[in-house]
């Protein structure tokens, strides 16, 4: 094989690298759209909506406080679960918490976490 030969083959290499990650980049997210939202990979990852509950910390008095959950969480990702690790969070991020409550937009049940300081 000559130089000039490799030199030549170089371009179409490159060309079909290019070609097979720009498919890539094209299919995998078409595939997704037909997916529930927010699918991984998908171009509507991080535009879809999921509700978040309203939470309260409930103070040894027996007092409560409503909490924005924008305040302790910067930029939401919908395909992150904050409400799993959240309650938790409550407790620590508020000393003199004993219980963190909380409801979804679609319930009329408000649900509790004791916090185990």
């Amino acid at each position: 094989m000559t130089q000039g030969s490799q030199t030549a083959r170089v371009p179409g290499v490159v060309a079909g690298f290019f070609a097979a990650f720009l498919a890539v980049q094209v299919v995998v997210p078409c595939v997704q759209l037909t997916k529930s939202r927010p699918a991984q990979f998908g171009w509507h990852m991080f535009s879809a909506w999921r509700p978040s509950p309203r939470y309260w910390v409930v103070f040894g008095d027996g007092a409560t406080q409503e909490i924005d959950i924008h305040e302790h969480i910067g930029v939401r990702r919908l395909d992150a679960d904050y409400h799993r690790e959240f309650p938790a969070y409550l407790c620590r991020a508020y000393p003199n918490a004993v219980a963190v409550r909380w409801q979804w937009p679609d319930s009329d049940e408000v649900e509790e976490r004791p916090c185990g300081h």
